[in-house]
């Protein structure tokens, strides 16, 4: 279709440059011989002190529900028990994470179906704050442009809420979708500004103020 060729050709876009300078070309060689060699003191640690981090407990997940062969035995285990699956905060998902999710339903029998399975993701691309530990936003994108495996994902859009004074949604809509970019990209993570709507009555008595405190020890602005 013409939208993933138009994706394809934009991820071309942000490539890094092939060409790598001599002076890190060295680095990278370096790097290769060395990680590897970490890995493995990594594991002896794990083996040793009987703890592991989070992603070697989500690669060791990824391997038992597949190897070279396929699908493994706890896969067709799990398959037979599993008929809905439900993710909370999936703006927030890593690469890591969504394979392991598409290990778990790649079996499923496509959408519409008999008896076909479910899955649910509810999350918000706006409000994805953990990149620092692998949460990718355009995780959330591709499901939702592309499903996932064989299940095809119908879009729902929230727009009203349910916590706040008209005032303020529309306030801070009008000033947020200035800085949100104009368009969605799955390689870059950008993501657009969605327009909410308050769903609580109006406080006649309600007001927003800006109050700017500047001077201070460290010589910061601080808005409140």
């Amino acid at each position: 279709e013409n939208s993933i060729l138009n994706q394809s050709l934009n991820e071309l876009l942000i490539l890094p440059d092939s060409n790598v300078p001599e002076e890190e070309l060295g680095i990278l060689i370096a790097l290769q011989q060395v990680l590897p060699v970490l890995v493995g003191f990594l594991k002896i640690s794990f083996q040793e002190t009987g703890k592991v981090d989070f992603v070697e407990m989500s690669l060791g997940a990824l391997h038992a529900l597949r190897d070279e062969t396929g699908p493994t035995e706890v896969a067709q285990a799990l398959d037979y028990t599993i008929s809905h699956i439900l993710v909370d905060e999936f703006q927030d998902t890593s690469a890591l994470q969504f394979q392991l999710l598409e290990q778990l339903i790649c079996e499923w029998a496509p959408t519409g179906s008999e008896g076909y399975k479910t899955v649910f993701l509810v999350g918000d691309p706006q409000q994805s704050i953990y990149r620092f530990r692998g949460a990718e936003v355009g995780v959330f994108l591709h499901a939702q442009q592309y499903g996932i495996a064989n299940i095809t994902l119908k879009s729902i859009s929230l727009k009203r809420n349910f916590r706040s004074q008209p005032m303020l949604v529309n306030w801070v809509s009008d000033k947020l979708k200035y800085i949100f970019p104009e368009a969605d990209n799955l390689a870059t993570g950008a993501v657009t500004h969605k327009q909410a709507y308050s769903a609580v009555n109006s406080n006649e008595q309600a007001s927003i103020s800006v109050k700017c405190f500047s001077k201070l020890r460290d010589e910061s602005l601080y808005v409140v």
